[in-house]
């Protein structure tokens, strides 16, 4: 059921990037996955090897720690429920006050 939307989102990125009207992904998700495609086709065809061997290492790098961050979520919910929500929550109200302070700890 979800495979269309996300296959039409990754094709308005790859069009949008084409045809120089978007530099940047038009959504978000799809967009690092356009991203990492692109440069590992790059790195395969040898074009500009440092740059997109950099730009895939960051997007595979962002890719995985969806992975990760989904599947603790996902454990943490099965083990402990709703409550698990404390967790981002609190990290989220930490590093508003951090960088509300400039940076300095609180």
């Amino acid at each position: 059921m979800a495979a269309l939307p996300l296959l039409a989102m990754g094709m308005q990125n790859a069009t949008l990037r084409r045809i120089g009207r978007s530099g940047f992904p038009s959504t978000y998700v799809t967009g690092i996955l356009d991203t990492l495609g692109h440069s590992i086709a790059a790195v395969l065809l040898g074009r500009d090897l440092p740059r997109n061997s950099r730009i895939a290492r960051n997007a595979a790098g962002l890719w995985l720690s969806y992975i990760i961050g989904a599947t603790a979520a996902s454990a943490g919910l099965i083990k402990f429920g709703p409550v698990i929500l404390a967790v981002p929550i609190a990290a989220l109200l930490i590093t508003s006050v951090v960088l509300a302070n400039g940076g300095q700890k609180a």
